[in-house]
């Protein structure tokens, strides 16, 4: 009976990673997407940090960040 019961647990899993694959979005029409996000310019931001508030800035040349602090 313990045959049966590892035959039908590795089943059940095969079965399981199946609809797990089959589940994902694998649709690549933008290879890169972020790419088109990007703006030009110099962007800041900022947010509550657990010592106070955090400041950060970004500048984006050629669809690049190209500096950050």
């Amino acid at each position: 009976m313990k045959k049966f019961q590892k035959w039908w647990v590795g089943l059940m899993l095969i079965c399981g990673l199946g609809i797990f694959v089959s589940c994902t979005d694998n649709d690549n029409e933008d290879e890169n997407p972020v790419v088109e996000l990007l703006q030009d310019g110099e962007w800041t931001g900022s947010g509550e940090g657990r010592s106070g508030s955090i400041i950060a800035k970004v500048v984006v040349e050629n669809h690049q960040v190209t500096q950050s602090a």
